[in-house]
């Protein structure tokens, strides 16, 4: 069974792929500072 937050980020990190790489960093950081 998974983490429901786990299945969460897993999402978020999908939607990144449609990022730049310095927007996909901003977003690892605010990311991590959650979980």
């Amino acid at each position: 069974m998974m983490n429901p937050a786990l299945e969460n980020k897993k999402s978020i990190l999908e939607k990144l792929d449609n990022l730049t790489p310095a927007q996909q960093e901003q977003v690892l950081i605010f990311i991590n500072s959650l979980f």
